[in-house]
């Protein structure tokens, strides 16, 4: 099992990638995560997913529609997730994208990141530290759609 693990063990700060999922920290391109980790989904029963992490990204709409109209023309990907982040001003409560030391309304540092953690939104202080150590290293790819075309 040691060779799945990834964090810093010395930390406490471990976590492991389950399921037909390509790990977080992997640099491949959303459409190709997508056709990879599809083509295991028909082996699972119930539910699997592809993510790609926005990150504090907002993708162009009709980039998102050509992605998913060619996830499902060319792959066998039953699911995918856009997964943005957000930090929560607790003195002002503004909520903006990206999480960020400070809330960029008010200036105050007493803030709230939200983000998704296992399939659902959660604030990130109640996480532990391997699911923090994932989120820090996954790659975040919203960026990667200013360019995608309808192919």
């Amino acid at each position: 099992a040691g060779h799945f693990v990834r964090g810093d063990i010395s930390r406490g700060e471990i976590y492991y990638t389950n399921s037909t999922l390509l790990a977080v920290s992997s640099h491949t391109e959303p459409f190709e995560r997508a056709a990879f980790e599809g083509a295991l989904h028909s082996f699972i029963e119930g539910n699997a997913a592809t993510c790609v992490w926005l990150g504090s990204a907002r993708p162009d709409p009709k980039a998102l529609a050509a992605f998913v109209a060619r996830v499902f023309r060319e792959t066998e990907n039953r699911h995918v997730v856009f997964s943005p982040e957000f930090t929560t001003c607790l003195d002002c409560s503004t909520t903006s994208r990206g999480l960020t030391d400070t809330c960029p309304a008010c200036g105050s540092s007493h803030v709230e990141g939200i983000t998704k953690g296992a399939g659902y939104f959660s604030r990130i202080s109640d996480w532990n530290r391997g699911k923090l150590a994932e989120l820090r290293d996954r790659k975040k790819q919203g960026s990667t759609f200013g360019d995608f075309g309808g192919a």
